[in-house]
């Protein structure tokens, strides 16, 4: 998959849940959007090193409700010169807050290629 067609596919995410709302309930939802580039001269810390631009594209949506919230995270993670690292990061999560703790459940999955394990510290 290319970088357009996650971006794409984040940002048609955001605009439909933001459409079909009612905007009264808009205040109960929490949206993030966030990018982030580095360069990095040795990202796996390996002997044999090699420098890489590293692109992270982010998307997070939370709706609380009386008795449970809800969310939902992801990433996606680019590697420029070693493209078949790349991988996405999802994350949904219900969980109840209060003055004191908060409790839950979080699910998450990692998908990449078979080589990210090799690179996987």
């Amino acid at each position: 998959m290319s970088i357009n067609i996650v971006k794409q596919f984040l940002i048609s995410i955001l605009f439909l849940v933001i459409v079909v709302s009612p905007q009264h309930t808009l205040g109960q939802w929490n949206f993030s959007l966030s990018t982030s580039q580095e360069f990095n001269s040795n990202p796996f810390r390996s002997v044999t090193p090699y420098s890489d631009f590293i692109s992270t594209y982010e998307l997070g949506i939370e709706r609380e409700f009386d008795q449970l919230n809800i969310l939902y995270y992801g990433s996606y993670n680019s590697f420029i010169e070693a493209s078949d690292i790349s991988y996405y990061w999802h994350q949904i999560g219900l969980y109840k807050e209060n003055e004191h703790f908060t409790w839950g459940a979080y699910f998450e999955q990692r998908i990449n290629k078979e080589l990210n394990n090799y690179f996987d510290y």
